[in-house]
């Protein structure tokens, strides 16, 4: 069964899915008050506040419209499928939630669009899935899928450096934290099941 060989992909997805509806159809506010209280704390200040710490998780499901949501259900079901079958639905989730504080973390230090949506978390799993690149890309769904997004983060980090931008509203640096995130992670997580195996 899809759910219980992909639970964490899954529950991601789900969770995804339920605030899109509340946001955009119940016309819950999370999304307009994430803005508002992101742009009431200062930036020296912001990790010491609970919004921080409380909402970075939240932050990364929650989306601005059908596009945007489709995307990165689309890059979660390409790519955290295979992280999935590779290191197992814990690592999954511990992935999102480092990825989701490092890379609003990074949105409130360096600057950004203040929101990160799930695509920190998907940059996150193209990272962890680099150090096997060659394996994960003999799909041609993720070769793509891969390429685009490395395309689009390097698109994002020209326009970081001065260059016209080519989507102004996306959160490049979040992408970038989630990426090296990601890296760090597989390399660490890595090095966990070595020493677990070892001993």
């Amino acid at each position: 069964m899809v759910i219980r060989r992909y639970w964490a992909v899954c529950t991601i997805a789900m969770l995804c899915i339920l605030c899109y509806v509340l946001e955009h159809i119940v016309h819950w506010q999370t999304l307009e008050i994430h803005r508002l209280a992101w742009r009431g704390i200062a930036r020296d200040s912001i990790f010491s506040t609970s919004f921080f710490w409380s909402f970075a998780p939240v932050s990364t499901v929650l989306h601005t419209g059908p596009i945007h949501l489709a995307l990165n259900l689309w890059c979660l079901a390409t790519l955290g499928s295979y992280l999935e079958r590779r290191d197992g639905g814990v690592a999954i989730i511990c992935l999102w939630g480092v990825s989701a504080y490092i890379a609003m973390g990074a949105e409130a230090w360096i600057g950004g669009v203040g929101r990160i949506g799930l695509s920190a978390v998907t940059y996150a799993m193209l990272g962890a899935i680099l150090l096997d690149w060659r394996e994960a890309s003999r799909s041609p769904r993720r070769a793509w899928t891969g390429g685009v997004m490395l395309v689009f983060l390097t698109l994002g980090g020209l326009e970081l450096l001065g260059l016209p931008p080519v989507a102004p509203e996306v959160a490049h640096v979040a992408h970038a934290a989630g990426l090296i995130t990601g890296l760090i992670f597989a390399l660490a997580w890595n090095w966990k099941r070595q020493v677990g195996s070892s001993g």
